[in-house]
């Protein structure tokens, strides 16, 4: 290994290299390089420490990247970690570099207090580094423009302005109350994809509707291979809804465009008018998650454990109550429904509530129940006077990640 090195981006000829590895993975009309360039440019947090390489020699071979997000759990904000661009030149694959970054990567999260990581990679790849599918990503609702009925535009469609931004952002954060998990937009990331007309890889128009001069949405649009897609709406009611629903008809007309493909969460209202028309959802694909730090994470949500138990029958429980997660464990203290302290424990051989560390994320960000975890995993198991805790401890609930950059 001794002609192999990791470093970062370190030089103005090693962002170069790098550009091109994107180019040379991902190709050159996926705009990864660009959106690259974006992020060092503009996104808060992201600079040359935040791109991880191998070279072989003075060759960049394979890189990573850390873009630092932040998500919410039950109100709950938590430092969050995407690995982004995940890359290896052919013809140095499978000879563990991915393996090496990934134990660098994380240990740099450690350092710098990360609770979670996510990607959204390719199928199974991640599962060697203890990732494990969670919540709904690349969700689509699709429909032919010529069924969408001709609502009448009973509101006032108009280009997105930079004044918009603070009621744009009002409207999000309000959208966004009903999911278990969701993401937290900066104000710093909103006046980026203001100024540069780019979500992620997707280049985009703002629009807002007006009523009696009141926004009461916004949403962006973007056309790729002769489809005109929704990437992002703020929470409608039926009268906004059709409104958009008739701007989109007309502007899609006039364009040649024969597909609406909405790319908006199968649980907000303006999904369900959709179907209701004739809209047909598909099957998700799914961000992949590990939990980092699980004692930091536990400490972290312990208010919110005692809003759970303030609200259910636990109310004035008093227990020390074990989380085996076979390689680590977690122990609450709880009394009288408070809880006094968050440690590790030796109880890697308790029994009361065994759950693999792994799957653990699914039941941390509600995309399966103790219930449906105890059903499909043999190395979950909880004793009957702890299930119906835990469920009240980490219920089941609807999530969805509003793009970060």
């Amino acid at each position: 290994m001794n002609k192999y090195s990791l470093s970062n981006i370190e030089t103005d000829e090693d962002l170069e290299e790098y550009l091109q590895l994107m180019r040379t993975i991902f190709g050159e009309n996926d705009g990864v390089d660009v959106m690259v360039k974006r992020l060092l440019e503009n996104y808060p947090g992201f600079n040359w420490k935040s791109i991880f390489v191998v070279k072989h020699e003075s060759k960049i071979i394979a890189s990573l990247n850390i873009i630092p997000q932040t998500w919410s759990i039950g109100g709950i904000p938590l430092k969050a970690a995407e690995m982004g661009m995940v890359a290896t030149l052919s013809e140095y694959r499978k000879q563990g570099f991915q393996r090496i970054l990934n134990k660098e990567y994380e240990k740099r999260l450690h350092e710098q207090g990360y609770i979670i990581s996510v990607i959204e990679g390719i199928p199974y790849f991640y599962s060697q580094f203890g990732y494990e599918y969670t919540i709904p990503l690349d969700v689509e609702t699709r429909i032919p423009t010529n069924k969408i009925p001709n609502y009448d535009t009973s509101l006032k469609i108009r280009i997105f302005k930079e004044e918009d931004l603070p009621r744009a952002t009002k409207l999000l954060q309000e959208a966004q109350k009903k999911y278990l998990v969701h993401s937290i937009r900066q104000d710093e990331v909103w006046a980026v994809q203001c100024k540069t007309g780019w979500q992620g890889d997707w280049p985009f128009e703002g629009y807002v509707a007006e009523e009696n001069g009141v926004i009461t949405a916004y949403f962006r649009l973007s056309e790729k291979e002769g489809k005109l897609y929704l990437i992002e709406v703020s929470e409608t009611d039926q009268v906004t809804a059709e409104s958009i629903l008739g701007f989109l008809k007309a502007y899609a007309w006039d364009r040649g465009l024969a597909e609406l493909v909405s790319r908006v969460s199968h649980n907000e209202p303006f999904t369900q008018t959709l179907t209701a028309i004739g809209g047909e959802r598909n099957k998700p694909y799914a961000w992949q998650v590990k939990i980092i730090d699980h004692l930091r994470l536990f400490e972290k949500l312990a208010p919110l454990f005692e809003r759970r138990l303030a609200s259910s029958p636990y109310r004035r429980l008093t227990d020390k109550v074990k989380f085996n997660l076979y390689r680590r464990c977690i122990s609450l203290d709880i009394h009288e429904g408070k809880i006094k302290e968050v440690s590790p424990c030796d109880g890697l051989r308790s029994d009361e509530i065994r759950i693999n560390h792994e799957v653990f994320s699914q039941l941390l960000l509600g995309s399966r129940s103790v219930n449906e975890l105890l059903e499909i995993y043999r190395d979950v198991s909880i004793k009957p006077r702890y299930t119906m805790l835990v469920d009240v401890l980490f219920p089941k609930g609807v999530s969805f990640i509003h793009p970060l950059y």
